[in-house]
């Protein structure tokens, strides 16, 4: 990961990894194979074709830790059914068979529809090992598994291109060694984004050198915005990996995320720059769906909190689910963010399962203050929603509090003329578009 790592154990091996080293994974599909999406500005109408809202909902995920045998991620079937109840589509985490509570996590993630990203390997990871655990994916869990990731943030020191290369070669030859996983997605390793940034990007370059292209379908990026909007910092990574691998190559941005440390600056630990969860709930949501006008699937870090009283932790306080104990009860515990209602609510939106499906054409205009970002979303029924949000600072870093931006007018005219006024703020805003 990007930020502040801490220790924990891999189950799987035996070993210290840091919380973030131990995962690596996903995709592609969804909102990825949406393609990028943009509205042509100005009151007058154009024919606009939507995405298909259910690839939006599908290209969203959240991270979390199966292998994390005594941490708060040991609550398997917590977790799971609450991804159920907020809709979300994808879960990212190492995949290790064997473990105490690696069965639950399948029934729940089979429960309630949720695919895995699946991470296999550390830069340690033997070429039996990796076989053996997408063996049993091909054998147990093909329906589940969308995604098998490379090696996550190798890039420490100055000997890793060989090995992570390497260990590319093997997952991408031991997946499609079977015909089970022919649906799956193959990224490549993840860079660390804060040391590739020192590094200038070049991190990337060394892999392509290196041939690492002929064995992954995705490039997977690490984009931490630090405090400010979800796009902060994503446009330098973009034009890295399309320096090295070509213009217009497949990114899946694997992990992206806030930490909520508030607790005294002068005792806080980690380097990450914290925001507010309120700043953070209008973020996340703003995410789901810039992300997928770029063409691009996003993979929130993470799910829950470690217990950190005085929240003063970087590393523990990630999570969309504030947690008070590792070993209490979940349900007394376990206190959902700010963002919870309104993601959970924004996924219930989007969500439309089944086949994938085209979107129809719509006549509509948009006349709005150049900060006002717009995505246009349809379900296979023909239903169209218009979303808006103002693309504004909530949360001085500096000052470490929020910001009220306000809202503004933004114009819509649809089809035989009708107009109409809302008022758009920060968060999101759906418009249901008749007559479509």
């Amino acid at each position: 990961m990007g930020e502040q790592d801490i220790e924990r154990t891999d189950a799987g091996h035996g070993r210290t990894w840091s919380r973030r080293a131990i995962l690596a994974v996903p995709v592609v599909g969804g909102a990825a194979a949406a393609g990028a999406w943009a509205l042509t500005r100005g009151v007058e109408p154009t024919m606009t074709r939507p995405l298909a809202a259910q690839a939006v909902h599908e290209g969203y995920g959240v991270c979390q830790h199966v292998n994390f045998q005594t941490s708060v991620y040991q609550h398997q079937a917590a977790i799971m059914e609450r991804y159920g109840q907020m809709g979300v589509a994808q879960m990212r985490s190492l995949y290790v068979p064997g473990l105490a509570n690696f069965d639950v996590a399948i029934a729940g993630a089979r429960r309630h529809g949720v695919r895995w990203n699946a991470t296999v390997a550390t830069v340690d990871t033997t070429q039996d090992e990796i076989e053996e655990r997408i063996a049993h994916m091909a054998a147990s869990t093909a329906d589940l598994i969308g995604w098998v990731e490379g090696v996550n943030e190798p890039n420490e020191g100055s000997d890793w291109v060989g090995p992570c290369a390497e260990r590319q070669q093997w997952i991408h030859d031991a997946v499609r060694s079977h015909s089970d996983l022919d649906h799956v997605a193959i990224l490549g390793p993840s860079m660390h984004d804060v040391r590739l940034a020192n590094a200038g990007g070049v991190h990337w370059q060394e892999l392509a050198d290196a041939g690492i292209a002929d064995h992954m379908d995705v490039c997977s990026v690490h984009s931490y915005p630090s405090a400010s909007t979800p796009d902060n910092r994503r446009d330098e990574r973009v034009e890295w990996v399309y320096a090295a691998f070509g213009d217009g190559y497949p990114i899946k941005f694997s992990e992206w995320g806030y930490t909520n440390t508030l607790g005294p600056a002068s005792e806080r630990t980690g380097g990450a720059r914290p925001i507010s969860p309120e700043a953070s709930a209008v973020y996340d949501c703003q995410a789901v769906l810039d992300f997928a006008s770029h063409g691009w699937e996003v993979v929130r870090y993470e799910f829950l909190d470690d217990p950190d009283e005085g929240s003063l932790d970087t590393e523990s306080n990630y999570g969309l689910w504030e947690v008070d104990s590792t070993e209490g009860d979940p349900d007394l515990t376990w206190t959902p963010k700010p963002v919870v209602a309104p993601l959970t609510e924004m996924l219930r939106t989007l969500r439309d399962p089944g086949e994938s499906y085209s979107t129809t054409r719509v006549l509509l205009g948009v006349d709005a203050p150049d900060d006002v970002r717009t995505c246009l979303t349809q379900k296979r029924d023909g239903t169209t929603t218009l979303w808006l949000w103002r693309h504004v600072e909530v949360w001085d870093p500096d000052a470490e509090v929020d910001l009220d931006p306000g809202t503004v007018t933004v114009t819509i005219e649809q089809a035989r003329g009708k107009v109409r006024k809302v008022s758009v703020g920060p968060m999101p805003l759906a418009v249901p578009i008749r007559d479509a």
